[in-house]
């Protein structure tokens, strides 16, 4: 009965051990007050910086590794810079794409003689090439730095990628311009990706310390 009670009690030890690893986590030095200021931004797509500022932020206060305190309080700063977005069409269709066809209300037409029923046909021009889905790829670069001498303690790349469709009408689909949606297509996979990629530096950074 003893030793039942003593394997029960490594077991579930063991599981308490593994469930709340986080934490246990420490930061490089031992620091347990940390400054996050905005990210640097220096890539063409404004107004990303703050999906990941906030992220790494919100991943400090959920693990409760360190405190994040202002750059005066702060015992370490972790500085992130967003290096390059990238975007790059995986998909796409041309004037020679079998199945594309043109909307009901638009449809291109090939009349015939003798009476037989018009044609629909493919509405691109044969030189037209539309991208109907993309894939962003983000580089983000993290420091971490003491506040007392400016020494270096951390530093590591990050890069991750996704996919999202552009706009798209049509049967079975076709390519429209639609500025709002690619906008918002775009915003809304970057903020994922700034969220897996700070959750991924969070825990890095804690990492066998």
């Amino acid at each position: 009965m003893k030793l039942t009670l003593i394997v029960v009690f490594m077991i579930t030890a063991a599981c308490g051990t593994y469930q709340f690893g986080k934490g246990l986590r420490t930061i490089p030095g031992g620091y347990d007050r940390v400054a996050v200021p905005m990210f640097v931004n220096k890539t063409k797509e404004v107004g990303i910086e703050p999906y990941f500022t906030e992220g790494l932020r919100t991943e400090f206060e959920r693990s409760h590794t360190a405190a994040v305190t202002s750059l005066a309080d702060a015992q370490l700063i972790i500085e992130g810079i967003i290096t390059n977005v990238t975007y790059t069409p995986t998909i796409q269709l041309s004037g020679q794409s079998t199945g594309l066809t043109a909307p009901s209300s638009h449809l291109f037409v090939v009349p015939v003689p003798n009476g037989t029923p018009a044609q629909q046909t493919n509405p691109l021009p044969s030189t037209a090439v539309l991208n109907t889905q993309y894939q962003i790829m983000v580089n983000v670069k993290i420091i971490a730095r003491k506040t007392s001498d400016q020494t270096v303690l951390w530093t590591s790349d990050f890069t991750s990628q996704r996919q999202y469709l552009a706009p798209l009408l049509g049967t079975p689909v076709i390519n429209t311009a639609a500025p709002l949606y690619n906008q918002n297509s775009r915003i809304e996979v970057i903020t994922t990706l700034a969220h897996d990629m700070m959750v991924e530096a969070h825990d890095r950074l804690t990492e066998n310390f």
